[in-house]
């Protein structure tokens, strides 16, 4: 009866394990703080622990209840004066990179389990072994440690090491800020991956939250899609690129709608001007030439009508659609990226595909876990299917450095590199007309480089830009900085161009 009133057994957690990027800088760690334990009856007359969204509980036969872990000093200071706590040495998480991880590396709640992003994906592994100790309980309620009384050490969670690089994950951060801020854009994303391995170095967003844009918020894609479009028209022999597009210069009419370009061809166009220039009156007939059930062959072996399978919470998965019921509409909206739903992952997967010559890949964001004194690496790469052959891809990012060179995506040209780009600028639907925005738009681009041995993909895009409208002109300004950045960082891409 004396050890059941006057010993308490207190649960001590375990050290959270750490999350570093891929060359081990530090993602998220731990601080000193303070884990905070009840021992009786609660009085906060000033609220202090509502505060911070913390609650007392019932005691029942229990000496002390763990509230809440890794609180900071600030924080721990702020419940001086509540009767019925007690507090032991605990670790608050901290990241270092802040705003610009918030989305991938996630978050903890005051539980000491994973809120969002990796630190939910990997609670399990992240997560340590609670320990014991026993303690005397004073009238108070209070503990004090007994020498020689034994208990459990607790036991720290497994490290994880992403294939984030850190400073490219902070550049892209400030380089979509400074697009979205500067075109006074809703919100916007950046992708960057390794081509050859699927392997993700940043995931940037802004404004930061928790969901991650890239892999939540699908979007009509605009003309990002085309290249994916033609590669199949190219697959099928349906088309050879020095031929003339057979539309003549007036608008192409759809039954009763009308598609025309922002460009005038008066000389006409040919196949590869339609995409160099991005005609969406040529790409629009391409779609009806290829039919409902070639596209959607095409979006599916690219890996656009099914969830990438990445290791972060939250991916959107598309609606199963039989193509049968596509009206001749929406088969020419598809031709040119409209009516098919993505999200930015999915994007810059299949756009990984045309860069490494026709492997779809699946994207990769855990790099290696230490397991105690072992350390478990994971697959470098992991190949979903063949998309499309070498010699296709090989045409298409020909194609795609036209873009850049001498197309809509020229402010992404950076000289003594050459970049294989696309631009998009998707209208969003309208709501209330049931058609499409006139002033609401997606604008993107996405590029890889060095554009015949690429190391590096980029994906931005840009959700409702006002200062600015096209993808030319908001995306890829900002696919260059980034893109200069790492040239300047790890100069022997230009050694490899022959620069």
């Amino acid at each position: 009866m004396g050890k059941r009133q006057f010993l308490t057994r207190m649960e001590l957690p375990g050290e959270r394990g750490i999350i570093y990027d891929r060359k081990g800088a530090l993602l998220a760690g731990n601080s000193l703080g303070f884990n905070l334990y009840q021992s009786g009856p609660v009085s906060d007359p000033r609220g202090a622990l509502a505060r911070l969204g913390i609650s007392p509980k019932p005691m029942g036969d229990k000496k002390a209840i763990l509230l809440a872990r890794g609180l900071s000093p600030e924080s721990a200071e702020g419940l001086s004066g509540v009767k019925g706590i007690f507090m032991r040495p605990g670790s608050p998480r901290f990241y270092p990179l802040g705003d610009a991880t918030r989305g991938l590396v996630g978050a903890v709640g005051h539980d000491g389990v994973g809120l969002s992003g990796a630190e939910l994906l990997f609670d399990k592994w992240l997560s340590g072994e609670s320990g014991y100790e026993i303690f005397l309980r004073t009238a108070d309620g209070n503990p004090i440690a007994i020498p020689g009384v034994s208990g459990k050490l607790a036991e720290s969670g497994h490290d994880i090491y992403l294939t984030i690089d850190a400073d490219l994950e902070d550049f892209a951060f400030s380089a979509i800020k400074a697009t979205v801020e500067d075109t006074r854009a809703k919100k916007g994303f950046v992708l960057v991956l390794d081509p050859s391995t699927g392997e993700v170095l940043a995931i940037a967003q802004y404004p930061p939250s928790e969901r991650i844009y890239a892999l939540t918020d699908p979007y009509e894609p605009g003309s990002t899609l085309k290249p994916l479009i033609m590669a199949k028209a190219l697959e099928l022999g349906l088309i050879n690129l020095s031929d003339s597009v057979p539309i003549g210069q007036e608008k192409l009419r759809v039954g009763k709608h009308f598609i025309g370009d922002v460009e005038r061809f008066p000389g006409g166009l040919s196949w590869r001007d339609a995409l160099i220039h991005s005609s969406n009156r040529a790409m629009a007939y391409l779609g009806l030439k290829l039919g409902p059930k070639n596209i959607y062959e095409v979006l599916r072996r690219f890996g656009l009508l099914s969830p990438t399978g990445i290791c972060l919470p939250g991916e959107w998965a598309p609606k199963s659609e039989k193509p049968s019921r596509w009206s001749m509409i929406r088969t020419a909206n598809s031709g040119m990226g409209q009516g098919v739903m993505v999200t930015g992952i999915g994007m810059a997967m299949a756009f990984c595909a045309i860069a490494n010559r026709g492997e779809l890949l699946a994207p990769r964001i855990i790099k290696r876990m230490a397991l105690g004194g072992e350390v478990k690496e994971f697959p470098e790469r992991i190949v979903v299917r063949r998309a499309v052959s070498p010699e296709i891809c090989d045409t298409i990012r020909e194609l795609m450095i036209g873009v850049v060179e001498e197309g809509t995506g020229r402010k992404a040209k950076i000289e003594g590199i050459s970049i294989a780009g696309k631009t998009g600028t998707a209208q969003k639907p309208d709501p209330v007309s049931g058609g499409y925005s006139e002033s609401r738009v997606i604008a993107s681009f996405v590029g890889f480089f060095p554009a015949l041995s690429p190391r590096y993909l980029i994906y931005v895009v840009v959700d409702e830009p006002e200062t600015a409208h096209y993808g030319g002109d908001v995306a890829a300004p900002c696919f260059r900085k980034i893109a200069l950045f790492l040239i300047n960082r790890d100069y022997g891409l230009l050694a490899m161009e022959g620069s």
